[in-house]
């Protein structure tokens, strides 16, 4: 630190810096913390010599491509000039969507009419001009002003010809191809397709307002004060559900109201009763319409590829629903992401408790009850979340996909037979002898050393169950599953226990589970070795990493993920109820994995990983698991009174908020990043609500294809990034595309994941049909689309604003540069609205690839 100090400023040493600090001046200790953070920085920094820097999201780093009129200290500055490549290197901003033109850049304390339509003087600019100005910061002083003028005139005349209805004249024509020429040596831009009004996707049929909507709103406008807060009557009751129970004292109208509340819709007694309702709110009746109750209890998201055809509660799956996949749902008020989600969940459990039931209706506090029970003793929970590596390295893929179960069974039948023979085991097809248990002969069958996977099997155990398990307790459990079989009876297998055996391999989540990480975890190109010692960072410092393998990794995966996940009463009375209320939980979650491809989903789902993700195996298994064990905590509803003690707590699970309120409820809200996570595997949660903090730099596309707007977007801008979230690489909407269009038949032959081959393929179909010498990648496949679902009721303004706003974001793109495109932008959309064709005729195009296509034409 010393060095880093003395090589920013020589004058300041380590003895100046702490008699700074001995002088105890206010804020002299953040100013030498800040110094020496920079310090050290700028070093590290300039030990790199960096070649090429590269800004993602680069309008987060705005202050940046500011010229600050203040002092900067000499290591601030020394860091300013490395990031900006002002000494070597060069500068590569990127950013998925439109930097924020509409953002004017007025005076501090000017007020701008809206009629207005231009700036009143040329201090009044944007951001967009901000960072042409930034990027034409190589050229000389002169050169640079002279050509900032050039296009600010380009950009004037293009207005006005705008402006009178003739933005094709000659004037705006040449003006343009000006523009083209000196922004497309600093700039590319590539933008979506411009939707019309009649493709507008996600049409829902109007949902009606019903007389129950009336009177809650009748109420709840009774009850909000009408001094200074009658306003926010109409957007709150149309956009939080059960407004006057969910607000909370985070909203000003909320907290002046009066204590008592309108009588509540979802009341505790209610609750425990698991009667279902019809919603006040048209929205949340429109989502559940889109993807009903029948879909959202749904274990895990249909495959992209079946391996079998689908049964169960995935059979049919794409009829009744709009929505395929996955919702990620954008609202306004940071109070309907919980509200939604409350809703929603109690929705989904509601349909299944309210109907006849193979189980008792637990009561609603009770609800999270798990069937099995602890110890690791119940041979059930045993077969289903032991992980066997003989049964997970058969591979029902050998001959490539199977049509049907049957030849799935057909395939494994010999392999087992010789792997058991192997082992100095003999089919007895004939022998009529009492079966021995399955999980005896997964015990046997455990790779020598048996104790490693035992051992493995206790420490999954006991790390879930903590106090309620010891090693010990679970060690007995395991080895009495094969106490009682006579010695040597095990050198036999009848036909009984070998269909057993096969049956298990397809149907096991753990089995299944190690089968899919196998074809994606590699050792070198080889098999994995599961006992091989590896480093799993649980920690977050390098000396906590412990070290383990990957079958303990595995069967912490089955026992902590899977286990945790899948043991829950909804499930139980979901997956019971469609196989005709199977008795027997164990074995309807066997035909659930059967029936839902639970290895096709995990292999599709580790295939993604493995291209988008760059972190270790471990590291990634560790993720889903926390994702599997996570908990969605719950929604407080105030009921009669705003009293702390007239609440109810609704749990979150099938759908969760973003970011969850902490002011009133005590529980721990879970993380965003937990969240995040979770919603992007094939698992719960199936919708995610969030704000304007989730539409911007994440990514939500691994198995979800859907925006719902459950408010409309802002602006143009916001909607481009809305959609953004799950229009990207590899996602769901690009699978579902590509299983359209390549071989199936000839997947998997090589005992490899099916997505490798197809991946494979439509890369080299891609190749075949690319005339665009390399800007059409695989991954941009016809018919992936992004689907958004507009949730507004009848008569509402906001079908206008639907429209209107794929409107805006059309002109927007022909008006990019103006003085006040927002402006222009309303003036337009109400006298003269341009054609789709004007619009595309008279756009900015600045796409490299295009660009090079019009030139080639013109010499041509």
């Amino acid at each position: 630190m010393r060095e880093c100090v003395k090589a920013q400023s020589p004058v300041k040493t380590h003895v100046a810096l702490k008699a700074i600090i001995n002088s105890k001046k206010p804020g002299t200790r953040l100013d030498v913390t800040g110094w020496c953070r920079n310090s050290l920085a700028a070093a590290a920094l300039g030990e790199l010599e960096p070649g090429l820097i590269i800004f993602d999201e680069f309008q987060r780093f705005r202050d940046l491509m500011t010229n600050a009129d203040v002092a900067l200290d000499p290591a601030e500055a020394r860091i300013r000039d490395i990031l900006t490549a002002k000494e070597s290197g060069r500068l590569l901003l990127l950013s998925a969507t439109p930097y924020e033109a509409l953002r004017p850049m007025a005076k501090v304390g000017k007020v701008r009419s809206p009629a207005d339509s231009k700036p009143k003087d040329s201090s009044d600019d944007n951001d967009f001009f901000r960072l042409l100005e930034f990027l034409l910061g190589n050229l000389p002083l002169a050169q640079r002003g002279q050509t900032m003028r050039a296009i600010r005139e380009a950009f004037s005349t293009r207005e006005a010809e705008v402006r009178r209805g003739t933005p094709d004249s000659d004037d705006a024509k040449a003006a343009l191809a000006d523009l083209v020429s000196k922004l497309s040596l600093i700039m590319c831009r590539t933008e979506r397709p411009v939707v019309v009004d009649a493709d507008l996707p996600g049409e829902l049929p109007l949902i009606p307002l019903t007389a129950s909507d009336v009177r809650s709103f009748r109420s709840f406008s009774s009850w909000v004060p009408r001094d200074g807060h009658a306003h926010w009557t109409v957007p709150l009751w149309s956009s939080v559900p059960l407004a006057a129970q969910t607000l909370g004292n985070r909203y000003m109208c909320w907290k002046a109201a009066p204590k008592k509340l309108p009588v509540a819709e979802l009341t505790a007694k209610r609750l425990h009763s698991w009667r279902q309702q019809e919603w006040t709110s048209p929205k949340v009746r429109g989502l559940l319409q889109a993807l009903p109750p029948e879909r959202l209890m749904a274990p895990w998201v249909r495959p992209t590829v079946p391996w079998w055809p689908l049964g169960g509660v995935w059979n049919g799956s794409g009829d009744e629903a709009l929505i395929d996949g996955k919702a990620l749902v954008f609202s306004r008020f940071a109070a309907v992401p919980g509200a939604v989600s409350a809703v929603v969940s109690y929705s989904a459990e509601a349909h299944v408790y309210n109907r006849k039931s193979p189980r008792a209706k637990p009561k609603y506090s009770a609800g999270t009850k798990p069937t099995f029970r602890s110890g690791g003793a119940s041979p059930g929970m045993f077969r289903l979340f032991f992980a066997s590596e003989f049964l997970a390295r058969l591979d029902p893929l050998k001959n490539g996909l199977p049509k049907t179960v049957k030849d799935a069974r057909r395939v494994l039948i010999p392999q087992i037979k010789a792997a058991l023979l192997e082992r100095g085991t003999v089919y007895n097809a004939s022998s009529k002898r009492k079966a021995v248990p399955v999980e005896a002969w997964l015990v046997h069958l455990a790779t020598p050393p048996a104790e490693s996977a035992r051992k493995a099997w206790i420490e999954a155990i006991v790390a879930e169950e903590g106090d309620k398990s010891t090693q010990s307790v679970v060690g007995a459990a395991f080895d009495g599953f094969i106490a009682g079989v006579p010695k040597g009876r095990m050198s036999e297998i009848t036909r009984a226990e070998l269909n057993a055996l096969v049956d298990l391999s397809l149907s096991s989540p753990a089995v299944v589970l190690a089968r899919a990480v196998m074809r994606h975890w590699r050792d070198a190109g080889s098999y994995l070795n599961w006992d091989c010692p590896i480093s799993a960072g649980e920690g977050k410092r390098a000396d906590k990493l412990s070290q383990t393998t990957p079958r303990k990794l595995l069967q912490r995966l089955a026992i902590g993920g899977l286990r945790r996940y899948l043991d829950r009463p909804w499930f139980a009375a979901t997956l019971q109820r469609s196989k005709r209320f199977h008795k027997d939980f164990a074995a309807a979650l066997h035909d659930a994995v059967v029936e839902g491809n639970l290895e096709s989903v995990l292999d599709e789902h580790f295939w993604f990983v493995s291209a988008t993700n760059s972190q270790s195996w471990p590291k990634r298994l560790l993720e889903l698991q926390s994702a599997l064990a996570l908990s969605g905590g719950r929604t407080v509803l105030h009921e009669k009174t705003k009293a702390a003690k007239n609440k109810s707590r609704v749990r979150c699970n099938v759908a969760l908020p973003l970011h969850q309120a902490k002011d009133e409820d005590k529980e721990e809200a879970p993380r965003p990043d937990v969240v995040r996570h979770a919603f992007n595997t094939p698992f719960w949660p199936m919708i995610l609500t969030t704000t304007s903090v989730g539409q911007e730099g994440l990514d939500f596309h691994p198995w979800c294809k859907t925006v719902a707007h459950w408010d409309p977007a802002p602006g143009p801008v916001e909607l481009e990034q809305r959609e953004g979230r799950v229009n990207r690489y590899a996602g769901l909407a690009i699978r579902r595309a590509l299983s359209t269009s390549v071989d199936t038949d000839a997947l998997g032959r090589a005992g490899d994941s099916p997505w490798v081959a197809l991946a494979t393929q439509a890369e080299e179909q891609a190749a075949v049909a690319d005339t665009s010498g390399g800007m059409a990648p695989w991954w941009c496949t016809p018919g992936a689309k992004a689907m958004q679902l507009y949730l507004h009721c009848a008569g509402s303004r906001e079908s206008v604003v639907r429209v209107r706003l794929e409107r805006r974001r059309a002109v927007y793109r022909m008006v990019l540069g103006a003085s006040e495109p927002h402006w222009l932008i309303d003036e337009l959309d109400a006298t003269q609205p341009p054609s789709p064709s004007d619009v595309l005729e008279n756009s900015l195009e600045l796409g490299a690839w295009k660009l090079k296509q019009k030139s080639q034409a013109k010499r041509s």
